[in-house]
């Protein structure tokens, strides 16, 4: 089949965040924050990493994928789309400009339509949950499903094939100035969080799950050779939940004579002076 991935962005957008609900960059105007923004919005790009997966999975089916950004094709087998709360109202108008205009079908997946399914019923199909499940049954069957699709959690982060970057520019990609290196990727050792705060997106995902260290470790050293990756970001939620894992990744890090820049997210209450 011929899988068109689309994705509609805009300048300081990021879709991986906010636990795939995504950010954007937009400053009300005053004279300091219009510099500030416009110096983050032309220099941080990101990658949406749930793509990247999603191609690799249709890859292992000798399906071909292309990405499509703030556009469509003309034709295709299938589309799909994943769905924001930053970008909700033009991404509902991409589905309609699709079902009006198009003869391929679409389908939508993320945390915006697992809470709002109602939102994208002009869709031919609604992903609901992790999408990996749902999109490994339409890879490996070539069937199109229609309706909503409850796409059961992965219970073992092993089972997702390395990240697909060919899809995108990577060269394109930067978290400068924090991480002032390129290529630039997105990776992930776990899933979830153990905590429930009520502030926080987090919490509505699935339980925490990890990867074990040596896949992680092995896929940073797969970045650096497939994609010449110099710098790399975890988008975990919580990348020191399990603190022994985090030590013994810094162990393995060093040990390895990895060669990388990284980042991750935290909770500063967790930052004891060893970690």
């Amino acid at each position: 089949m011929e899988i068109a991935l689309i994705e509609i962005k805009k300048p300081g957008d990021n879709k991986s965040y906010n636990a795939g609900f995504g950010t954007t960059f937009n400053l009300k105007t005053t004279p300091g924050t219009w510099i500030l923004k416009k110096i983050r919005q032309s220099i941080e790009k990101f990658p949406t990493i749930s793509y990247a997966y999603i191609s690799a999975i249709f890859k292992k089916y000798n399906h071909s994928v292309k990405y499509y950004l703030n556009t469509v094709p003309n034709e295709c087998d299938l589309a799909i789309l994943n769905v924001t709360a930053i970008r909700n109202n033009e991404e509902t108008g991409i589905i309609n400009t699709i079902k009006n205009k198009k003869k391929y079908k679409i389908g939508v997946y993320g945390v915006a339509a697992d809470a709002l399914p109602e939102l994208y019923k002009n869709a031919d199909f609604i992903i609901t949950g992790e999408p990996e499940n749902a999109i490994e049954q339409i890879a490996n069957t070539e069937k199109i499903p229609q309706g909503i699709i409850d796409s059961k959690s992965l219970l073992n982060l092993e089972d997702i094939p390395y990240p697909d970057y060919k899809i995108f520019d990577i060269n394109k990609f930067s978290y400068s100035p924090l991480l002032p290196y390129k290529p630039f990727v997105f990776l992930e050792s776990s899933r979830g969080c153990k905590y429930s705060c009520s502030y926080c997106p987090h919490r509505i995902k699935n339980n925490f799950r990890e990867k074990p260290l040596y896949k992680v470790i092995d896929e940073i050293k797969y970045m650096q050779g497939e994609y010449g990756v110099h710098a790399i970001h975890f988008v975990d939620s919580f990348f020191n939940m399990n603190e022994e894992k985090a030590k013994d990744f810094q162990t393995e890090f060093k040990n390895g004579n990895i060669n990388i820049k990284w980042s991750m997210e935290t909770r500063v209450d967790t930052l004891t002076c060893e970690i």
